[in-house]
């Protein structure tokens, strides 16, 4: 008889190896009540086998942002405050919306500027403004243009005025250069003159040349404020808002977004707000505007987990239907759609807002892993979301529950939940020991 192992005793006992086990992110099923935390099943063979004391490795935990690309439009207007204000007071009975629209077209500005970013997978949130301020400073730069040419037709006047002024001054700076040659030869004279007779006409010339200069500076001086109220004037008068997006100097803006961790609600709050919303300029003679913003993109289906690059804002900014999630019908008015050429809903027209707020927002750095596996340690700590551990790290189990969970937490402000976005890559690479254990130091 052939024998297939010749070399297999067969009193030799089997070698322990345990079960290999990956699982991603989708192999998890959400907690709706605390949506940070994943559950996760372990394999039925592992369940049901007689494995003797319940022990697990975890050999690799994982966690990578995708390549996201970010389409959205944003829209700015500005009009200026005192006006709105007055027709506020006059108008009770009118919303914001019928407030804008009753302000004279010249007393107001609005620009849609289309909004594409490109998140590589080390980019955080960040990267968006970056995108979004090369865009908003074209677009302002090209609105510009046709504001100050309003403008400078409107102050047309004011301009021709001023010009006269000007002329004016230098007219009288000139007469003020000759008469200090005039006055100069004249005390030269008096100074060098013997005849006393001829002395006093001398100095009599000069008494009424020095009167004529007191005459002059008083001009100038006159003038020169006549032309400092017609400049201040030019700047009061304008008619048509212009938009300002500096990147150096006083970085006045009036488009910025932030990011901030919200201690009082425990999530991570990204903004998209105008400063010039908060610069009330209490009692200057210029003027103080409102800028308000809206948002505009697409919409991603309900239960449609998909990974279509066209809906990466949805899972980047965390939009959806449940109380967690920021829904899509408070940034956008479901009756107004916008479609394409073909008549296909794209998306919709944004609401105006003095400040556009996403909640529970990831910013895209490290995760703070907690899981049921790790529950002999402190507070159920497993580790970082980008690490490997070598050697592997082992925990007893002392629960028969057939799944665990996972909980993602901020790496830096650990007691800040993290929901981790749709279409996200996460990975927790774990070894299920068998019931003769041989652990891999």
């Amino acid at each position: 008889m052939i024998k297939m192992y010749p070399t297999l005793n067969p009193a030799e006992e089997p070698t322990p190896i345990p079960i290999e086990y990956v699982y991603f992110l989708e192999d998890g099923e959400r907690d709706i009540s605390k949506p940070n935390r994943y559950y996760f099943n372990f394999p039925q063979e592992w369940c049901t086998s007689n494995r003797g004391e319940s022990i697990v490795g975890v050999r690799r935990i994982f966690m990578l942002a995708r390549s996201r690309k970010i389409e959205f439009t944003l829209g700015v207007r500005k009009y200026r405050r005192n006006e709105f204000d007055k027709l506020k007071h006059d108008n009770p009975q009118f919303s914001y919306e019928q407030l804008f629209y009753h302000l004279e077209d010249e007393q107001k500005s609005e620009v849609f500027i289309n909004i594409n970013s490109w998140l590589n997978r080390e980019n955080d949130l960040r990267e968006i403004w970056n995108d979004m301020r090369a865009a908003i400073e074209a677009k302002f730069a090209e609105f510009n243009i046709g504001a100050d040419i309003i403008n400078k037709e409107h102050n047309f006047n004011l301009d021709n005025q001023e010009l006269k002024l000007s002329t004016k001054y230098s007219n009288l700076v000139t007469e003020y250069q000759d008469l200090q040659k005039v006055i100069e030869d004249l005390t030269n004279k008096i100074f060098n003159e013997k005849d006393e007779k001829v002395k006093a006409k001398l100095q009599e010339e000069l008494d009424k040349k020095n009167e004529e200069d007191k005459m002059n500076i008083n001009l100038r001086r006159n003038v020169q404020k006549e032309m400092e109220k017609i400049r201040e004037e030019i700047k009061l008068s304008e008619q048509k808002p212009t938009f300002i997006e500096e990147k150096e100097g006083l970085r006045q803006r009036d488009v910025q977004t932030d990011g901030y961790y919200n201690y009082s609600e425990n999530h991570f709050t990204e903004i998209f707000y105008s400063p010039t919303n908060g610069e009330i300029l209490q009692g200057s003679k210029y003027k103080n505007y409102y800028v308000d913003l809206s948002i505009s993109f697409r919409v991603r289906p309900k239960d449609d987990l998909s990974p279509y690059r066209r809906y990466d804002f949805n899972d980047v900014f965390n939009i959806g239907y449940e109380d967690f999630n920021n829904n899509p019908w408070d940034y956008m008015d479901p009756e107004k759609p916008v479609k394409d050429k073909d008549g296909n809903i794209i998306r919709y027209e944004g609401k105006w807002m003095r400040e556009i707020k996403f909640k529970n927002v990831w910013d895209r750095h490290s995760c703070s892993i907690y899981s049921s596996l790790a529950e002999q340690s402190n507070k159920y700590y497993l580790g970082n979301s980008q690490i490997d551990f070598y050697p592997i790290k082992y925990f007893k189990l002392n629960s028969t529950d057939q799944r665990f969970w996972v909980e993602f937490n901020s790496g830096r402000h650990n007691n800040i939940p993290v929901l981790v976005p749709n279409n996200e890559s996460f990975v927790i690479e774990m070894q299920l020991l068998p019931f003769k254990k041989m652990l891999y130091i």
